[in-house]
């Protein structure tokens, strides 16, 4: 694993739009840990099952190809949503960090997440 980010583009099927990214960043390799992002650009985009289906084919990618153990990502705490599609895919609750996110003018505490490779 020599990269130290790798990027997907999340695309509709039927019309081929980009409607958002999927991100393995500060992958390490001795550790075989990265973490994930993923972003739905267009609030209608939101909530059609396409970041559920975007977290499942990156996790199978994390497991299959780039060889991980674990997978972890940080959410806003209020992102209830986000939360929701997470847990669906398998990722557990770690811990919270308080005042993590400056966004909007206020602070946002995050959610810690992790999901580990199934034996």
């Amino acid at each position: 694993m020599p990269e130290t980010q790798i990027l997907f583009i999340i695309r509709t099927i039927s019309d081929m739009r980009a409607i958002g990214m999927v991100v393995f960043k500060n992958m390490q390799q001795a550790c075989r840990a990265a973490e994930l992002g993923i972003r739905i650009g267009n609030a209608t985009d939101r909530g059609r099952g396409y970041g559920t289906r975007a977290l499942r084919l990156a996790i199978a990618y994390g497991w299959g190809t780039l060889n991980l153990h674990r997978i972890g990502l940080d959410v806003m705490a209020d992102n209830a949503q986000a939360l929701a599609a997470y847990r669906k895919v398998g990722f557990l609750t770690e811990g919270n960090k308080r005042d993590a996110a400056y966004v909007g003018g206020r602070w946002h505490d995050m959610v810690m997440m992790g999901i580990i490779r199934p034996e």
